[in-house]
């Protein structure tokens, strides 16, 4: 374990000596930056006009009335739509009987209600009780399409995020009534943003986001320029995505292209119509894109949200046979971030497209996708797409693959740091057994597993990386550099798999047995983990039995560290 606890105490000097700095002086008296990061492991609890789910009060209901502010979903039926929906432009109903059944619904429900867009759950409850004669309700009608044809059909219907006067509306995230990790966490990231303009020489500090990650690239847009902006802060959206790169890179397709495509490879329909102000400024970027540069280089910090990073990845590297093309975009980014001069700041999938690094010939996997149980007993699989998650239930996952295949892009992420391959949502989901497996089957040393609603924030100076911890749960360092990987028919074996576990500085360190209890839920053990310490879990299609050991103990302060031998068994 010497390895990962030589790189875990060096976090301890840059806690001791430089708490939130990101710069230097040199011996001239001008300025020095250090590139940094600050990774979330997703799970942030923030409380919104959209979503109230983590609110600490209700929001008052003058707050809500408010104009221009989003606070629900709504769908609204129009004869427009029900044409729309019935010409069937990216052929998803072979079966033209279907779109018949859909129109009948539509007309009766445009001729019962009218064209008033209503929320989603109201617009649900209403189509199920219309019914005519013999003929099946919408719900019933819906349970027979696939993933695809729900999606086409609930957003042919989504209302536009604008009001009559053709203004957007705003999801509102209100921080001070958000939960206190969270709250820590995007304060310390807008203060971090905040030095680096001030050394910059700059009065208020520019944070872009990025929400290439979600399949709906427009849906978050609001609420994250909303959650980072502050009196010292002001905020813009960088509209990339994989359509806009396919446009940017192609010499026959036009920006008018990027609805069509954006259908074809993501399955998101009609977008421009329900957010027209944010398609008309991606646009505006697309005719002009010396105006992307800019806004890059004016920015002092870079969000990237949740959700798939093989999409954000897919919007500045465009893999063509066995070579990859990197956007100009891109290799701004990387210069701005290896000059300190931009924050690189992520959240589940925007941590997780960090993994790899591609200078030299250390290529470090990109996760993409996966669970413990499968994963860990069927192992890692090299893909450059991972499976769809409806893939499985439509029979249509690529051969040897299963939606929940533990799959990794062989040339990894994109490579802003080399430190080791990320993985997040660490705890929640139980990830330790698909990130040791991965680590084995790939030959990588070191994986970074971070819990939801916590931040690893990075520093790297002199070549060295110095790491803090903040929020609710724990960074997760896995070393597999001295680790086995054991196959038999009905086993598969991780010896000597290495842990250490870092917390928030003010937080309680788990025990050993907390943390055993932590990486695999419900196992109930001895205060010492023991051999033949056993866990059932899985279900009846695919039973496993995990069996945990452990030895070199170790427990400081700071830190805690074991080594674990993992067993599958089918």
């Amino acid at each position: 374990m010497t390895r990962i606890l030589l790189l875990i105490l060096m976090s301890f000097s840059l806690q001791a000596v430089s708490k939130d700095k990101s710069q230097g002086v040199d011996k001239n008296g001008i300025t020095q930056l250090s590139p940094q990061m600050v990774l979330i492991g997703g799970g942030l609890k923030v409380c919104s006009s959209y979503v109230k789910t983590h609110c600490l009060q209700p929001l008052r209901k003058s707050e809500l009335m408010k104009p221009l502010l989003r606070t629900t979903k709504e769908l609204v039926v129009t004869s427009d739509t029900i044409k729309e929906v019935g010409k069937d432009s990216y052929h998803l109903f072979p079966d033209k009987s279907m779109l018949d059944e859909l129109s009948s619904h539509l007309d009766r429900y445009l001729k019962k209600y009218g064209n008033e867009p209503v929320d989603i759950d109201t617009f649900y409850s209403r189509m199920n009780r219309l019914k005519e004669g013999g003929q099946k309700g919408f719900e019933k009608f819906l349970s027979e399409l696939n993933q695809r044809q729900s999606q086409f059909i609930e957003q042919s219907l989504q209302a536009p995020l604008e009001s009559k006067e053709g203004k957007a509306l705003t999801e509102k995230a209100y921080l001070n009534y958000s939960d206190e990790d969270t709250v820590r966490i995007i304060q310390k990231a807008q203060h971090l943003s905040q030095v680096i303009a001030e050394a910059k020489g700059k009065d208020k500090a520019r944070v872009l986001i990025l929400t290439s990650s979600s399949s709906d690239l427009f849906d978050a847009v609001s609420f994250y320029l909303h959650l980072f902006a502050n009196e010292q802060i002001e905020t813009a959206w960088l509209p990339l995505e994989p359509a806009f790169l396919e446009v940017s890179l192609s010499e026959n397709l036009r920006c008018e292209d990027i609805e069509v495509i954006r259908a074809q490879s993501q399955q998101q329909y009609f977008r421009s119509r329900v957010y027209p102000l944010l398609s008309q400024y991606q646009h505006v970027f697309c005719h002009k894109p010396e105006l992307l540069n800019e806004l890059i280089l004016s920015a002092d910090a870079l969000f990237i949200n949740g959700g798939d990073q093989t999409l954000t990845l897919q919007s500045f590297v465009k893999d063509a046979t066995n070579l990859r093309e990197f956007s100009p975009y891109y290799g701004l980014i990387k210069k701005q971030f290896e000059a300190g001069k931009l924050l690189i700041m992520g959240t589940s999938a925007g941590t997780a497209v960090q993994s790899g690094n591609h200078e030299d010939g250390n290529k470090l996997p990109m996760i993409s996708n996966g669970g413990s149980l499968r994963g860990g007993y069927e192992g890692a699989m090299p893909v450059l797409v991972p499976p769809a998650a409806s893939c499985t239930e439509e029979s249509s996952c690529p051969k040897g693959l299963q939606a929940n295949s533990l799959t990794y892009n062989p040339r990894g992420g994109l490579g802003l740091v080399n430190l080791g391959v990320f993985d997040t949502h660490f705890s929640e989901r139980e990830r330790l057994v698909r990130l040791s497996r991965l680590l084995l089957d790939t030959q990588s040393s070191l994986g970074i597993g971070i819990d939801e609603n916590t931040a690893l924030h990075l520093t790297k100076r002199n070549g060295k990386y110095q790491y803090l911890v903040y929020g609710q749960g724990a960074t997760w360092f896995v070393d597999s550099s001295q680790a086995k990987l054991l196959k038999s028919p009905n086993k598969i074996t991780m010896e000597n798999v290495s842990i250490a576990v870092m917390r928030q500085k003010d937080k309680n360190l788990w025990s050993e047995r907390e943390m055993i209890q932590v990486a695999f839920k419900g196992i109930e053990c001895e205060t010492k983990i023991k051999l033949g310490c056993q866990l059932v879990t899985g279900d009846e299609n695919y039973p496993l039995v995990l069996q945990v050991t452990s030895s070199d103990y170790t427990l400081t302060d700071d830190v805690i560290s074991v080594n674990l031998t993992i067993g599958l068994s089918h």
